[in-house]
C-alpha cells in the first residue's frame, strides 16, 4: 500500500524486478505476488496493507507494473489472493471468509486487478 501511495507505477515494476532477480539468486523462480485484491474493507484483517489501496484501476496499474517486472527478469508472477477477499472480515488463515456480491459487482470491482494481471502475462 506505501508503494502504491508514493504514486508511481514505475517502483511497483522496480519492486517485481527486485523480487525476481533476488528470488532468481535464491533458487526461487515462482513469487507468490502480488497481491491484486483491492482493500475495500477497513475491517479486513489480512489484505488490509499487503494490498496496493482501494481504487481498482489504480490497483491494476500497479500490479501490472509489478507483474510485468517479474516476468522481464526470470520470475513467475502469482495474483494474489483471491477475487473480493479484500472486502471480507475473516483471516482466511484461520476462518473460512464469505465473500457476498453479485456478479456484477466482482466485475466492476474486484476482478478489475486480476484482469490486469492476466493482461499483463501473470503466471498463474
Amino acid at each position: 500500500m506505501a508503494l502504491a501511495a508514493a504514486g508511481d507505477p514505475k517502483d511497483a515494476y522496480t519492486m517485481g524486478k527486485i523480487t525476481a532477480i533476488e528470488a532468481r539468486d535464491a533458487g526461487v523462480h515462482w513469487i507468490y505476488a502480488p497481491v491484486a485484491d483491492i482493500n475495500n474493507n477497513p475491517d479486513n484483517p489480512i489484505i488490509n496493507t499487503r494490498s496496493f489501496g482501494e481504487n481498482p484501476g489504480r490497483v491494476a496499474e500497479f500490479v501490472s507494473a509489478y507483474v510485468r517486472g517479474v516476468n522481464e527478469n526470470g520470475g513467475l508472477a502469482t495474483g494474489e489472493t483471491f477475487s473480493g477477499h479484500g472486502d471480507t472480515a475473516a483471516d482466511s488463515h484461520i476462518d473460512l471468509p464469505v465473500i457476498k456480491a453479485d456478479r456484477a459487482r466482482l466485475d466492476e470491482l474486484e476482478l478489475v486487478p486480476f484482469r490486469a494481471a492476466i493482461e499483463a502475462g501473470v503466471a498463474a
